[in-house]
């Protein structure tokens, strides 16, 4: 999460109505939807996740970057959303 909110994210909230905004927005689904498919895929490792101790660290991601692409001028966004919305579910 980190990482996707540092490389898209950052891109843009500096550069919502970019040249290379669509592509950041892209990348947010591709990658993390890449990483909750692994982890959906071993169950063990996503039960160790607990809500209460890692749901602050989560959302201090997860909510800028969603800022951000709901910002963003790019047609494909809700995708983007969706794959977020994928890892805030861990905390309901």
């Amino acid at each position: 999460m980190e990482k996707a909110n540092q490389q898209s994210g950052e891109y843009l909230r500096e550069y919502p109505k970019g040249r290379h905004t669509q592509e950041a927005v892209d990348r947010v689904p591709v990658v993390l939807n890449s990483v909750m498919d692994n982890l959906e895929g071993v169950p063990d490792i996503l039960a160790e996740f607990h809500p209460t101790e890692r749901c602050g660290e989560l959302h201090a991601e997860l909510d800028p970057l969603l800022a951000a692409v709901n910002a963003a001028t790019a047609a494909r966004k809700p995708e983007a959303a969706r794959a977020i919305d994928r890892f805030a579910r861990l905390c309901r």
